[in-house]
């Protein structure tokens, strides 16, 4: 569009930008703490609660507690997408109890089973014998439910995926220390 050095032309340009930049769409108010400061303050409690097992208290100082789930949920949600992708989930290990007028982050305890009584093969020699297991033709209700397993994450979706496509055929569980195969005409037990 060619400049026109009319006044009136500048004065109504710059009305109309005025008008636009009133009523242009903002950001939606559900984001406004997915930003680096938020996941920056979520950071510093996450590591101040791990590597002290102790609680941390924030005080809401008279703020809205819901406002203060958001700026936590956001700023880790921003952390874990933007600052620091492998950044670990810390609702795995930090809990929240959310109070009135403040919050409280502690330390989840959990036990994990102690590995070193188990013979070095054992922890993942299910693998080797489910593959076996699998391999050969079995009768109805058949179970392949190995003792004293334990699972890591990685290995409970190796078992879930090789059980991809065969649902009808099978009902299975792989849990952190579970593993059950049942050869089922599963379609047939639904039908009943």
């Amino acid at each position: 569009m060619p400049e026109n050095d009319d006044p009136s032309q500048k004065e109504l340009r710059a009305q109309l930008a005025e008008f636009l930049n009133k009523t242009a769409p903002k950001p939606p108010a559900k984001h406004r703490f997915y930003r680096e400061g938020f996941a920056l303050y979520a950071k510093r409690i996450v590591d101040k609660v791990i590597s002290t097992k102790e609680p941390h208290i924030v005080a809401l100082n008279g703020g809205n507690p819901i406002t203060a789930r958001m700026q936590w949920y956001q700023g880790v949600k921003y952390l874990r997408e933007v600052l620091d992708p492998s950044y670990e989930n810390p609702s795995k290990r930090i809990g929240a109890r959310w109070h009135g007028d403040y919050i409280e982050f502690y330390y989840k305890k959990f036990h994990e089973p102690d590995l070193s009584s188990l013979p070095e093969t054992q922890a993942s020699q299910w693998k080797d014998e489910f593959i076996l297991w699998m391999d050969r033709e079995k009768a109805l209700g058949e179970k392949f439910n190995p003792a004293n397993v334990f699972l890591t994450p990685e290995d409970i979706r190796w078992g879930e995926m090789q059980m991809n496509g065969l649902e009808k055929f099978y009902l299975y569980v792989f849990k952190q220390t579970e593993v059950l195969v049942i050869r089922e005409d599963v379609e047939k037990l639904l039908k009943q």
